[in-house]
């Protein structure tokens, strides 16, 4: 993890000699096993290593089987704390699922579309208003699902708002109801 500091110990000189899975979280001394058996093989795993001030820090490593070369002789494993990486990819994590919650839960009918217009997602407010469930439309385009027609004297819907959300997580807003009349 660098010259100057080792994340589990302060230095590299307080590694030599001992027990490498002494310091991996016990939850994870298995799959470091497995992967350290296989190290012939290019794999990066991760695991969790116990920092010298007692909190537990993510580290990716890549084991590189060198026991046939003079002079090494052993598994030569090259690290990186990956912690910050990790605890930011949980709290993306929570925060789509906070946010696949409050589309499920909106009134609004709401749906995620692909950069080809295929629905991606589809909330209950979409189901109740145009009357298809989720799994009816996944994968199609949203025109075949809904067809927009131009607004005729005998327009029935008058304020129904769609949120259309595009795969970059843009959101486009559009009044596609008003004015307008849906056919299915």
């Amino acid at each position: 993890l660098g010259d100057e500091e080792c994340v589990a110990t302060g230095g590299p000189e307080e590694l030599i000699g001992a027990a490498a899975l002494q310091l991996v979280h016990g939850d994870d001394a298995d799959s470091v096993s497995a992967a350290l058996m296989h190290a012939d093989r290019d794999l990066a795993f991760e695991y969790r290593v116990r920092h010298r001030n007692g909190t537990w820090r993510y580290v990716e490593s890549f084991a590189r089987d060198l026991t046939n070369v003079a002079g090494v002789q052993g598994v030569v494993l090259n690290s990186r704390d990956v912690t910050e990486r990790h605890n930011f990819e949980e709290r993306l994590r929570v925060a789509n699922q906070t946010v696949r919650a409050v589309l499920q839960a909106s009134p609004l009918a709401i749906c995620a579309t692909d950069t080809e217009g295929r629905v991606r997602t589809w909330n209950r407010g979409a189901q109740k208003i145009f009357g298809w469930a989720e799994w009816e439309v996944l994968d199609k385009k949203l025109t075949e699902v809904v067809a927009f027609h131009s607004a005729s004297s005998s327009c029935r819907c008058v304020s129904l708002r769609m949120i259309l959300v595009s795969c970059s997580f843009g959101l486009v807003g559009a009044d596609l109801l008003r004015g307008c009349r849906v056919a299915m």
